[in-house]
């Protein structure tokens, strides 16, 4: 992916309020949190994403992520045995 062409910012004028938005693009991408920014009112919780099938969810980075399909991990490794789940947190 090119740096250059997948950052920069998405401008939204909300059509309730007539309020513009600017909401930042970083690989490619919106952090659903910034739609939060989006109210009609001071008290208003802020817009939310919808994605019910999961059909235009992207990925995230992560140093913690361990993929390897072609090795197992090694028996010091602390996720081995172990899901998510169990540990509490990923």
């Amino acid at each position: 992916m090119d740096p250059e062409r997948n950052a920069g910012v998405l401008t939204v004028t909300d059509s309730r309020t007539g309020r513009t938005y600017e909401i930042p693009i970083t690989d490619g991408a919106v952090h659903a949190t910034e739609l939060r920014r989006i109210k009609t009112a001071q008290d208003d919780f802020g817009l939310l994403s919808y994605d019910p099938a999961f059909l235009n969810t992207a990925s995230c980075r992560s140093a913690i992520t361990f993929i390897d399909g072609d090795t197992t991990p090694s028996r010091s490794s602390p996720s081995r045995g172990r899901s998510c789940r169990s540990r509490g947190s990923c």
